[in-house]
């Protein structure tokens, strides 16, 4: 994008005219200019360029994908470097939008600010999340070499046709995105750095830079450094058989990608302001999007004539034989933030102090993405983490290990959603997850970046098989906020009760079942996989154990009654679920000496509900004997048979008696069997109370008859 500022003849048409105003009709209008002659994505230069390929038919892989966003009201952004009074704000109105800039003093009348090489920038604060990093990016200004100038009448012919070098030169950072404005003509090394928010540690990123509207004698040079972390550069326009007005040389060891002034140069013949030597930043012919990996910073050097009219191609001449443009090493202060933070900034300053030459340095790439892989975790009670601001950071894990089967746990899904161009907007959006069929799901939301509840931007769906479906709906995806987000899908998981878990036996622990889990995000581009999760579960034991009360209540191995008192017998019960229960049976019987008056069978997983007629019950021969009608509905069950029974008072008693002690005690145990394999309680006894001693006193009277 170049603006009316740098073109010879702007005073013709243009008299007292806001900055603002000059720029919306540079880039509102565009009559009667020539257009110039396309240059084809065949350009042989550009396919010279390492790591090159054209974006035709091509999509950026989603391990890219991390975007980075100034959100309003989250994301600080502050100067840094100098003095206050080196700063001033500004705006523009640049394509149809207002912009906001930082502005920094390069050089004035009484002197330039060389000094700060390497330690004025600006710092954006909270950027996004990185593998569990709140990120921070850093941009620092390194080194530059720039000559401001304006265009005067020397003639006295009312036309502005002689470049008359000034000494006021400011270079500009927008507080709305990330993008940069510069006068004149020059260079400027700048450094792009990922920090984390809490450490201030720089943080490796895979990701991607954009770079936009590279105009004609617009150079965009990739430190070597750099280069050596770039997997692959995409340049040409995807939907018009990958155009690209761009073109590649190599100055000074580094890899420029600029757009030739011999090819791009057509000068303005009217006060259309905008013609067909220049672009706007959403026409691709004049961007490319370089992918990195593994990189915590990103290094480049601006390089920029004026992009139109007759004295581009001499600009561009005279740049290329400068070798101070090409050969700029820079400075880096790590700490300059932080030593020299800018507050309370008042000043503003006019943008045709800036608007020359614009570039856009954003995460949004030329082509279609392909999604990215979405990352699951898992957590419980006392391992990993559900709570929203916290998923995706170091307290999340992707394996735990449950008390037992009740214990409910959570699953959680992150996607990040890249900003996409708008002939790039998905028509489909889903994440989906082939849940175990042995579990039961529940509160199921989604949450963004901000951990703002956004569900209902989602239609969500578990179907007969236990497929969980999360789809964007149509609005969503047609909304810009939709994009360069991050997405959290939370869940709840839970056995589902009475199911066996033997076929989720873990080969690694003969003691536990385990429980696998992966989701898939797809997108109109293709789909992607999540890693797997792992949850175990300690196997329920088989276990039995017998009690006696009054009430049923206690867990007494012994209890002393009356004759004819009633008393309770408790069966307590846990059915396996590291085998398939065929068969499930609780058997007591009882001594001929008692009375079996009552029994019952209990849930104790389902709030002691009485599921006695869920078997069958006979009571012959003093037995209580409860058979389960579908013995596949217990595993992991405990279950408990309530018997109710009195002590007969009988001679009969007296084969009880316990000569060590002298009491009668009636013993009694259960047999719990499973699969015809019995297992017997422990015993209990009832010791019936000696009948009391009574006395009668009476007088015989005689016989009076």
């Amino acid at each position: 994008m170049n603006l009316l500022d740098s073109v010879p003849n702007k005073k013709k048409y243009v008299k007292r005219i806001s900055s603002s105003v000059v720029i919306l009709l540079a880039l509102s209008m565009g009559l009667g200019a020539r257009k110039p002659t396309v240059v084809h994505a065949d350009n042989a230069q550009m396919t010279d360029l390492p790591k090159s390929t054209n974006a035709a038919q091509n999509k950026i892989p989603g391990q890219y994908a991390f975007s980075a966003r100034i959100d309003k009201g989250i994301t600080e952004v502050k100067p840094f470097g100098a003095t206050n009074s080196d700063w001033y704000s500004s705006s523009t109105h640049t394509e149809d939008s207002t912009h906001h800039w930082f502005a920094f003093k390069l050089s004035d009348n009484d002197g330039n600010n060389d000094q700060w090489k390497g330690k004025v920038g600006v710092y954006y604060s909270n950027v996004g999340v990185y593998n569990g990093h709140t990120i921070d990016i850093k941009l620092t200004m390194m080194d530059w070499k720039v000559q401001n100038y304006e265009w005067v009448d020397t003639n006295g012919n009312g036309k502005a046709d002689t470049r008359k070098n000034i000494k006021q030169a400011y270079a500009a950072f927008g507080k709305d995105d990330f993008e940069i404005f510069t006068p004149g003509l020059g260079a400027v090394k700048y450094r792009l750095d990922y920090l984390d928010h809490k450490t201030h540690e720089p943080v490796k990123i895979t990701g991607s830079w954009t770079f936009n509207d590279i105009d004609g004698d617009q150079w965009v040079g990739i430190e070597p450094n750099t280069f050596s972390n770039v997997d692959q550069i995409y340049y040409g326009d995807h939907d018009n058989k990958g155009n690209t007005w761009l073109s590649y040389k190599n100055m000074g060891g580094k890899n420029y990608i600029y757009s030739d002034a011999n090819q791009h140069n057509t000068k303005i013949t009217d006060n259309s302001g905008h013609n067909a030597g220049t672009l706007t930043s959403n026409q691709l012919k004049g961007s490319f999007t370089a992918a990195y990996s593994d990189s915590s910073s990103f290094i480049i050097d601006w390089v920029y004539g004026e992009n139109t009219g007759e004295h581009a191609i001499k600009d561009q001449n005279d740049l290329e034989s400068d070798i101070n443009n090409w050969n700029m090493t820079g400075k880096y202060d790590p700490d300059a933030d932080k030593e020299y933070p800018i507050s309370d900034l008042g000043n503003s300053i006019a943008s045709d102090m800036f608007n020359h030459a614009f570039l856009q340095f954003s995460t949004q790439p030329i082509t279609p993405d392909k999604p990215g892989d979405p990352v699951k975790y898992v957590s419980d009670s006392d391992e990993g983490t559900n709570v929203p601001s916290e998923i995706g950071t170091d307290k999340s894990v992707d394996h735990d290990l449950l008390k037992n089967r009740y214990e409910e746990y959570h699953y959680q899904i992150t996607h990040n959603v890249p900003k996409v161009l708008d002939r790039f907007k998905y028509t489909e959006y889903m994440i989906t997850d082939d849940l175990d069929k042995d579990l039961d799901i529940s509160n199921i939301h989604v949450y963004n970046r901000n951990n703002q509840d956004v569900t209902y931007m989602f239609t969500i769906n578990v179907d007969s098989d236990n497929k969980l479906s999360v789809v964007a709906k149509g609005d969503a995806l047609a909304n810009d906020d939709f994009y360069r987000e991050q997405y959290k899908v939370t869940f709840d998981g839970k056995v589902k009760p009475g199911v066996t878990l033997a076929d989720h036996q873990d080969p690694k622990h003969d003691d536990q079942a385990v429980i696998y889990n992966d989701a898939k995000v797809t997108t109109s581009n293709g789909s992607a996989d999540s890693n797997k999760t792992t949850t175990n579960i300690p196997f329920t034991p088989k276990n039995e154990t017998k009690a006696v009360s009054a009430d049923g209540k206690g867990d007494g191995k012994d209890l002393a009654v009356d004759f004819g008192q009633d008393y309770k017998y408790t069966v307590k019960v846990a059915a396996p679920d590291g085998v398939n229960i065929k068969s499930l049976e609780l058997k007591d019987k009882l001594e001929p000496v008692l009375n079996l008056k009552d029994v019952h069978v209990y849930d104790l997983d389902d709030s002691n509900k009485d599921v006695t007629d869920q078997g069958k019950l006979t009571t012959d021969s003093n037995t209580a004997d409860w058979v389960a009608n579908d013995a596949t509905k217990w595993h992991g069950k405990h279950l408990e048979m309530i018997i109710t029974a009195n002590v007969k008072n009988v001679p009969e008693l007296m084969d009880y008696l316990d000569k060590d002690s002298g009491k009668i005690k009636v013993p009694n145990k259960a047999i719990f069997t499973v699969n015809g394999k019995d297992d017997p309680t422990n015993n209990v006894d009832v010791e019936p109370n000696s009948p009391k001693a009574s006395v009668q006193k009476w007088i015989e009277l005689p016989d009076l008859n």
